[in-house]
């Protein structure tokens, strides 16, 4: 959820995407989302957050300030 923070909160989404390259992520993150077992007390769309800020690592970096 940091790099959500970093790509829409602070609007840097080369932090965003150089956090996510760190994680090493699997390239199908959130693929099951249905066994995912992270539930946020508030409501707030965990797997939804994922899938849409996980796309930041797909850009080139030149295309990102």
């Amino acid at each position: 959820m940091r790099a959500y923070m970093y790509l829409y909160g602070y609007r840097n989404p080369g932090a965003a995407r150089e956090l996510i390259t760190s994680l090493r992520l699997p390239a199908n993150v959130c693929g099951d989302c249905g066994a995912c077992a992270v539930q946020c007390v508030s409501g707030f769309p965990v797997s939804s957050r994922i899938k849409d800020v996980i796309r930041v690592r797909e850009v080139p970096p030149e295309f990102l300030v």
